[in-house]
């Protein structure tokens, strides 16, 4: 029966965790990434025999970046489910 329990929360907290990490990845490419990228060029302009870089570096990024942001947020969900039964526990003193 707790193992259950366990594996429900883990589950929830996983997907929850995905989900906020889609979603913030989502927002972060529409608002931080034209910022970063705009940055970069006056970081270091290209030399005149230089190319531009690839297209295919955009979506690397959007890609390390989804995961970077669902990974975290699943941890951080882990965290907050975690809590869950302690507080449900019978007898148990909610923190402060």
């Amino acid at each position: 029966m707790q193992e259950l329990v366990i594996k429900r929360i883990f589950i929830t907290a996983l997907a929850a965790g995905l989900l906020a990490g889609v979603f913030a990845s989502l927002i972060q490419t529409v608002t931080t990434t034209p910022l970063i990228l705009q940055a970069e060029t006056y970081e270091h302009a290209p030399a005149p025999s230089e190319e531009p870089g690839a297209p295919s570096e955009a979506f690397e990024r959007f890609l390390s970046t989804l995961l970077a942001n669902a990974v975290t947020a699943a941890g951080f969900q882990a965290i907050f489910m975690a809590e869950c039964p302690i507080k449900a526990a019978p007898g148990s003193v909610p923190f402060p």
